[in-house]
């Protein structure tokens, strides 16, 4: 079990990165003026791309050690494909791009709760505010569906919010994970040194 965990773990650095990155976005989200949606595709489309890339790149990397490996391989081909959509297509209306993210930010959102219910089961995994971060992200992606023609800076608080909400996931993912993975290693050197080789 030790092993299977340290292998898991190698990689916990990328959700960290692909957390900063939606942070960034998020905060960008926020300062950015609602005439600027130009801009904001760009920069939807950019994030989608890398985080679709190191998400499929994880999953790919932990398919033999993880059970729900393929819910994170999808997750990062849907953020792939968003990312490739957006630069074919920067003229969106913020109608459709509001929509386009409350449906990408609810999909997020069950991938969220479904990753903290299977950590549920190691110790130490703070499991809980992962929970709640996915059912924060389920209220914003709803709001942001049921009324598309949010305007000004609802909108942006909206959409910033989520951002920001899925970034903290990511990272404080990495962490546990990171946390996992020293556990792992004190438990491996503690039964070597009872019990030698």
């Amino acid at each position: 079990m030790p092993n299977v965990i340290s292998k898991i773990a190698k990689y916990w650095y990328l959700p960290l990165i692909i957390g900063i990155l939606y942070i960034i976005l998020g905060v960008y989200v926020l300062n950015t003026p609602v005439e600027s949606f130009l801009t904001l595709s760009v920069l939807f489309s950019i994030g989608f791309l890398v985080s679709g890339i190191l998400e499929i790149g994880f999953s790919i990397a932990n398919s033999s050690l993880l059970a729900g490996w393929i819910w994170g391989l999808i997750s990062g081909l849907i953020d792939l494909f968003i990312g490739i959509f957006l630069i074919r297509r920067p003229e969106l209306q913020p109608f459709t791009l509001t929509l386009f993210f409350g449906f990408w930010l609810l999909f997020r959102s069950f991938t969220t709760i479904g990753t903290s219910v299977e950590l549920k089961r190691l110790p130490g995994s703070g499991w809980g505010w992962l929970l709640i971060l996915g059912i924060l992200s389920v209220f914003a992606s709803v709001v942001l569906i049921w009324n598309p023609f949010l305007s000004g800076y609802t909108l942006i608080l909206f959409v910033g919010a989520g951002l920001i909400v899925i970034g903290i996931y990511h990272i404080v993912f990495s962490i546990k994970v990171k946390n996992i993975k020293n556990w792992s290693k004190e438990l491996r050197d503690s039964v070597e040194e009872r019990f030698g080789n």
